[in-house]
């Protein structure tokens, strides 16, 4: 299998465990108590204020069929909602938290026992007593309750979308029949008032009997009335009012909770932060760039690549061959397009009198120049061939190895933005915990995908080994989650960019820069010598080259390092500049694209084989896509 068709697999699973989680839909099963009861009625009565609260009193009249079975109702009531408008046939959905408390519970007009209890994201108010049994025969249940719809988030217009027939009966209604008073009289009701049942089929006001009226409240003022009915509705069938009202009818907008603005100071902060400590190592003394012709003295490829970027790319080790071979140290050759044959012409020299920076460096480079050569004064490597050389892949290591001081305030810096990338998300989950109440060691599942984060950040492992575990490691849990968790108000778009922060902040710190005390009094010449090679005009390359004839040749690593190999042939090609003989009078690029592909890529595995990585709650709303959707049980 090749390795496109192996990544687009990869990436293919990736996305889908977070894009597309694996939903579980709840299956009801009808339970002996379920099943022994009919449903003869059901009539509400709902008394809507100017703060979108309702007095529902529902009056349930049923039958059980056999005695000894039921203790009384379990009445199921969405305590969150994804509510679904439909205005002009555009669609506004906005996800909601409600709040219930439960006033009375008769049963033939006598006081029954009732309570509430949370069972995921439904209230439950449960009537009867455990062990006292009903026997067969007909029974009217009357529950009153308060049952606030939230605040509004819609700036354009108010409404009242409402479930008014529950989409959760297991079993048929035979009648149903509701009535909605209005806080105040609203003009043109007719016109703004819609029905719908399961799947959002509308229903025209015929076929729920609908009737609109008004009457005189208690405090004097005319309010409108709302009366429907239906009969023989089906199990688990539903039906939902829309009613869309004038701007600012209802006086309930949405305030944010204060830990939504600690939230988002917290994450202005982070990303502040993370920016900061992303180019702290701009914040010391500026260096002076100077124009140079050449690297600086003493310093290799290797030295160039660490003093401009701060540590070593596999693409270096390139830089460093060519720079072998300009000093007449090996001989390239391609033996074909996938095999490369370097020749040892003579030993890595010993330099004197280099600066004490440096030595370190040099002897690194002397160890890995000798570990190519081990076997003898031939090394041949094959683009999908292995090697096998214990003493090349030590070497390697020690050239990528960074000094401790400098590696230990890399780990400290790169911590610090990973700690301040989490504290954004960590905040939120606080945040949406307080508001909803939920149980927040739900979210723990959470560690999961920051451990894949972590793993994919930090480990060495290879590239599509790490992409193929953290997708499933870390992307399946959180697609998991996600397809669970209910995200009502703004928490949606705030969830959105704290998870950007946390994955954009942990993959951000490989960027992190630490220099040494002697990289950084060198990043001056360095980068002026980059300068240079970027701008440089034919007239002075050409000056340079009849000082040097060789000029080219000795810069060509250097090249590598900075990406500028194409642009700098070019201008030597119109120089009419002849080939050395290490490259065989083939072209820099495609001797470089040869070495990576046969060597230095594999010398960059060596470095990653080595080193060691050191409730469920109820349906997302009803069919109908009102608030207070739910249903009833029989307990």
């Amino acid at each position: 299998m090749s390795k496109r068709i192996t990544f687009g697999i990869l990436m293919i699973v990736f996305f889908s465990t977070i894009f597309f989680p694996i939903k579980f839909q709840e299956a009801h099963a009808i339970s002996i108590k379920d099943s022994n009861i009919v449903y003869n009625s059901i009539d509400k009565i709902i008394v809507i204020d100017e703060s979108k609260v309702l007095n529902i009193t529902e009056k349930i009249t049923l039958t059980y069929k056999q005695s000894g079975i039921n203790v009384g109702l379990a009445r199921h009531i969405s305590r969150m909602n994804n509510v679904t408008r439909i205005v002009d046939g555009k669609r506004i959905s906005k996800t909601y938290i409600h709040n219930l408390k439960l006033n009375s519970v008769t049963m033939n007009g006598e006081t029954e026992y009732g309570f509430v209890e949370r069972d995921g994201d439904y209230f439950v108010i449960n009537i009867g007593a455990d062990g006292d049994y009903k026997s067969e025969g007909q029974y009217v249940y009357e529950i009153n309750y308060t049952y606030d719809l939230g605040e509004d988030f819609i700036s354009s217009f108010d409404d009242f979308t409402f479930d008014l027939m529950d989409y959760d009966y297991l079993t048929s209604v035979e009648n149903f029949s509701a009535t909605i008073i209005l806080p105040n009289l609203v003009d043109d009701i007719a016109n703004n008032i819609s029905f719908r049942t399961n799947d959002f089929e509308g229903l025209g006001a015929e076929a729920v009997n609908l009737k609109i009226d008004s009457e005189i409240g208690e405090d004097g003022r005319s309010r409108s009335t709302i009366s429907l009915g239906m009969q023989n509705i089906p199990a688990q069938t539903g039906l939902t009012i829309q009613l869309i009202l004038p701007n600012n009818y209802f006086n309930a907008k949405f305030v944010p909770h204060p830990l939504y603005y600690v939230t988002i100071a917290v994450s202005i902060v982070a990303v502040i932060g993370i920016i900061l400590l992303l180019f702290s190592h701009k914040f010391h003394k500026k260096e002076v760039v100077t124009v140079e012709f050449y690297p600086p003295k003493n310093c290799s490829a290797i030295d160039v690549a660490k003093i401009y970027r701060g540590k070593v790319k596999a693409k270096d080790f390139t830089a460093l061959i060519l720079e072998w071979a300009s000093k007449k140290l090996i001989k390239i050759e391609l033996i074909d397009k996938n095999t490369v044959k370097l020749i040892k012409l003579q030993d890595f020299p010993k330099e004197n009198n280099i600066p004490i920076e440096l030595i370190s460096g040099k002897i690194n480079e002397s160890n890995l120049f000798d570990a190519f050569f081990s076997k003898g004064n031939v090394f041949i490597a094959r683009k999908n061939k292995a090697i096998k050389n214990p003493k090349l892949s030590k070497a390697s290591r020690s050239i990528y190895k960074q000094d401790e001081e400098i590696k230990k305030k890399s780990l400290i810096l790169k911590t610090v933005i990973s700690l301040l990338a989490l504290l954004p998300i960590l905040f939120h989950i606080i945040w949406y915990n307080v508001v909803i109440s939920a149980n927040f060691t739900y979210f723990m599942v959470l560690i999961f995908p920051v451990i894949a984060l972590i793993v994919l950040v930090y480990s060495t492992i290879p590239w599509w080994f790490k992409l193929f575990w953290c997708s499933f490691f870390g992307g399946l849990p959180l697609g998991m989650m996600l397809s669970f968790i209910i995200i009502p108000y703004d928490f949606l778009y705030l969830a959105i960019i704290t998870a950007l922060i946390l994955i954009v902040g942990f993959c951000l710190t490989p960027l992190v820069k630490v220099f040494t005390e002697f990289e950084r009094s060198m990043r001056g010449k360095v980068i002026g010598f980059k300068n240079f090679l970027k701008v440089a005009e034919l007239d002075k390359l050409n000056a340079l080259v009849q000082e040097d004839p060789e000029y080219f040749y000795h810069i060509l690593p250097y090249c590598y390092i900075f990406n500028l190999t194409d642009k700098m042939e070019e201008k030597f090609k119109a120089l009419e500049i002849e080939k050395p003989d290490y490259l065989n009078g083939i072209s820099t690029v495609v001797v470089g694209r040869a070495i990576r592909g046969a060597i230095t890529h594999k010398i960059s595995s060596f470095s990653t084989s080595s080193s060691s990585f050191r409730g469920g709650g109820g349906r997302r709303g009803s069919s109908g896509g009102g608030a207070g959707g739910g249903g009833a049980r029989g307990r």
